[in-house]
């Protein structure tokens, strides 16, 4: 594994640019390749545990779920060819630019490895990066350590308790049987698929109950507490997108930007997200900082954790390997 991660490494100083040199591919695509290849054969849940002890998220071992870019939008018909090729575009997960941080869109795509050949012929592709790095449920904050209930009772502040405003949680899942937690606007399982017709709805927890725990910080009721323990909004109203796979809770960064662009789509004024993990770069470049400046720029108010991150267990690698996207 050290030798395949130091060829991933020196790989990543020939990657090419987004003007259609050689190289549009990620080495960790290709190194990701050669990991799911000697899983082949194996059960479906001994593979996908072998993948998280990588920090791999992906649920497909002949195919990668990537972030395609592109210099402008496809039309249907391109959209269509690439699906007949093997390249299968999510048309709702979309990324626009960012001026003066991210110069192309992208596009969520699976794309399967026989067709990366195609990608690299293809002059509409300008680069494919991996979306199946693996993020981890972080938070240690309460409500109270914000002064949260200062707003609450209006001190020195005009009263607020989140009260008409849509605030979207992407976790792990939610006990939605839970006295504390209100009743979703709606809630979906990001992990199933790729868009509302094929995303599930059963959100609930099945690895770790984190979910419910971040959205009680958020705006638990304070039901059983007599309202001692409410979130800091506790008159918000509720989105909540489960991205915790069923195996490990850990979360792809392709079903991260499905969860950030749908809040987007449906008026979330803020979306919160207690996940984080490591990059390759750590400039902000990558695909899902990508979809949340885009989602800034739009409006939304976005929270990710950063920090809290414990030592990895023995069986976790120290760290994951993620290319970013090329500069203009």
């Amino acid at each position: 594994m050290v030798g395949a991660l130091l060829g991933l490494l020196l790989g990543l100083s020939a990657w090419g640019q987004p003007d259609g040199r050689a190289g549009k591919v990620s080495p960790e695509i290709h190194f990701h390749q050669r990991e799911k290849a000697a899983l082949l054969g194996l059960p479906r849940g001994e593979a996908r545990a072998r993948l998280s002890a990588l920090g791999i998220a992906g649920p497909e071992l002949l195919a990668e779920d990537c972030g395609l870019y592109v210099s402008s939008p496809l039309s249907e018909v391109e959209i269509a060819q690439l699906a007949a090729s093997g390249i299968v575009i999510s048309r709702s997960n979309y990324v626009p630019p960012v001026p003066g941080r991210h110069p192309r869109g992208f596009y969520l795509a699976r794309v399967r490895y026989s067709a990366l050949p195609l990608v690299e012929a293809d002059a509409r592709i300008l680069s494919l990066v991996s979306a199946e790095y693996q993020s981890c449920p972080k938070n240690d904050l309460g409500a109270v350590m914000i002064n949260a209930d200062d707003v609450h009772a209006g001190a020195g502040v005009t009263a607020r308790t989140g009260a008409g405003i849509k605030i979207a949680v992407a976790d792990s899942g939610l006990d939605l049987t839970h006295p504390d937690i209100p009743t979703p606007a709606e809630a979906y399982d990001m992990t199933d698929g790729t868009d509302p017709a094929s995303w599930g709805t059963d959100v609930t927890n099945l690895v770790t109950p984190h979910g419910t725990h971040v959205t009680g910080t958020v705006l638990g009721r304070g039901t059983q507490s007599g309202g001692q323990y409410k979130g800091a909004a506790p008159g918000a109203t509720l989105h909540f997108y489960k991205i915790g796979d069923d195996s490990t809770a850990g979360a792809a960064a392709a079903d991260e930007i499905e969860a950030v662009n749908r809040a987007l789509a449906t008026g979330c004024r803020i979306f919160t997200m207690s996940y984080g993990g490591y990059d390759t770069f750590m400039d902000g470049s990558s695909l899902t900082c990508q979809a949340i400046d885009a989602a800034v720029s739009a409006g939304m108010a976005v929270f990710i954790s950063a920090g809290n991150a414990r030592p990895p267990r023995r069986t976790t690698p120290r760290s994951r390997w993620r290319p970013a996207p090329p500069r203009a």
